[in-house]
């Protein structure tokens, strides 16, 4: 979800906030659910039509952990994880498929000079093997944006979802420690931490933007 918000934040935010930024990172977008998760389409229409009459009806959305990481410890800890409760409005749950939909048929499409500079710079990252999110649907999108000069896709071949994994307040610092951005076993997470440092630093020497911090 948080990666189609970010594009559509490319595509249709405030210019004089969009212009600010020197980059954007979108990893594993909602473009498109993959078969294994997505709902029928009788499930579909009805929880619209119901939405239109009950926007804020809750409803769940159960996934299987085990589409979102090979890394039991992963599972495990979105299971338990206070956060991740599987529920959400029906108006919400709407309002993301509107915007996977506008993403994924080009009805919302992220253009050239977007950025800072006038300069759009777009990184999407994607596991093949990803259960939820059709990595697919990022290959569409990348094809689409063909006035942007900068960009990468990067696809890492049998990788999964790559959620992130805070689990309860109390726990949050000592997770943060380790490889959160990518909760894949092994040396995975250090590939995909360097992928996105290398990207961001190759981009950061000329930025005209400073932290006030």
């Amino acid at each position: 979800m948080g990666g189609a918000e970010v594009l559509c934040y490319i595509a249709q935010g405030p210019s004089d906030v969009v212009s600010k930024i020197r980059g954007f990172l979108c990893n594993a977008p909602f473009l498109a659910l993959h078969k294994d998760t997505k709902p029928s389409i009788i499930t579909l229409l009805v929880g619209r039509f119901a939405g239109k009459l009950l926007p804020r009806r809750q409803m769940v959305f159960r996934l299987d952990e085990k589409l979102l990481s090979r890394d039991p410890e992963v599972q495990k800890g979105f299971v338990e994880d206070q956060l991740c409760h599987d529920t959400a409005t029906l108006e919400g749950m709407a309002g993301n498929l509107d915007r996977a939909a506008g993403l994924d048929s080009g009805k919302i499409l992220v253009t050239e000079g977007k950025g800072e500079g006038g300069k759009t710079r777009v990184w999407l990252s994607h596991g093949t093997e990803d259960g939820v999110c059709d990595y697919k649907a990022s290959e569409r999108l990348y094809d689409r944006m063909k006035d942007v000069k900068d960009k990468e896709l990067k696809l890492y071949k049998g990788w999964y979802h790559k959620r992130k994994c805070l689990r309860k307040k109390e726990q949050y610092i000592p997770i943060l420690t380790r490889r959160i951005v990518h909760r894949e076993p092994g040396a995975d997470g250090e590939t995909y931490a360097k992928d996105v440092a290398d990207w961001i630093l190759a981009r950061s020497a000329d930025s005209t933007v400073r932290s006030k911090l």
